[in-house]
């Protein structure tokens, strides 16, 4: 099928900036088992080439359910990323109680655009 199997792509590298995991030492932070809490941070925090190493390095059906099941991140961030991931109010097991933001469809297709720009390579 032209993919030459058995060889790893190696993860990007990234240095955690101490002013982006204010409430712990960036250095304790293990990347595969406190997944969530660095997933959240970033989206909901980081800058753009933050953004793009979480992109390369996380599943991305491992950032969409952060996402979807995050209490931890803001208003305004979490709905965004919703709008990015196509989670819609029925799917996001934490935000039932809470009315998600009715985004105009032109702001829609803004946001997908400016994601796409914004994640490519």
């Amino acid at each position: 099928n032209g993919m030459k199997r058995g060889k790893k792509t190696k993860k990007p590298t990234l240095r955690l900036r101490p002013s982006l995991f204010w409430d712990v030492d960036p250095k304790t932070i293990d990347l595969n088992k406190h997944a969530q809490y660095v997933i959240e941070r970033i989206l909901d925090f980081g800058n753009d080439a933050e953004v793009r190493w979480l992109w390369h390095y996380y599943n991305h059906r491992k950032i969409r359910n952060v996402v979807k099941k995050s209490r931890g991140m803001t208003d305004i961030s979490q709905s965004f990323w919703e709008i990015i991931f196509g989670i819609t109010s029925g799917e996001n097991e934490c935000r039932r109680r809470r009315p998600i933001h009715p985004w105009p469809p032109l702001f829609k297709r803004g946001a997908t655009v400016v994601a796409r720009h914004f994640l490519a390579v």
